[in-house]
């Protein structure tokens, strides 16, 4: 039996609709699902504080890399570019911002497939790494705190949408 959140819920982030319906719940987390978009979300949303701080990629880049299987990143990449060209009616490769790009994998493989690509991520370690041995073109910090300048062909948030 789903039970009320604390804090009722008035619109899925996510789109801004008032048509959603509970999903699940995963013990104190409440997840709905939007009928609009049909996007999932979670209530409570934690701060940024609470990520920033967990022992998790931001903090452990190693640990991260163990558990991940970066071949994955090429399946999203081959879907988003399908996705692109056909938009953009087969325009060729531009240049790509990922926000929130951990270490770098997307980037490093959108790369090699021709696109000009920077990256911003909130954890130092995972910038540091991307940078040392990706050796991608990675901001430390927040979009907020880094506005974007320059023409951009393409936007990803990969790893960013999943926690809105």
């Amino acid at each position: 039996m789903l039970t009320a959140p604390a804090r009722p819920v008035t619109a899925c982030p996510l789109c801004g609709s008032r048509k959603f319906a509970p999903h699940v719940d995963k013990g104190d987390y409440h997840y709905y699902k939007c009928g609009w978009c049909g996007g999932a979300f979670v209530h409570p949303r934690e701060p940024q504080s609470f990520y920033l701080n967990a022992k998790t990629y931001l903090t452990d880049p190693e640990d991260y890399i163990r558990l991940i299987d970066p071949r994955g990143f090429y399946g999203l990449l081959e879907k988003f570019e399908a996705a692109y060209f056909r938009a953009r009616q087969n325009a060729p490769r531009g240049t790509l911002l990922e926000v929130g790009a951990g270490v770098g994998y997307f980037l490093f493989l959108a790369f090699a497939r021709g696109w000009t690509v920077q990256g911003i991520e909130t954890s130092a370690k995972a910038v540091e790494w991307g940078r040392k041995y990706l050796h991608m073109e990675l901001t430390h910090g927040t979009l907020e705190e880094h506005p974007l300048t320059g023409r951009l062909d393409a936007v990803v948030m990969i790893e960013v949408l999943e926690h809105l």
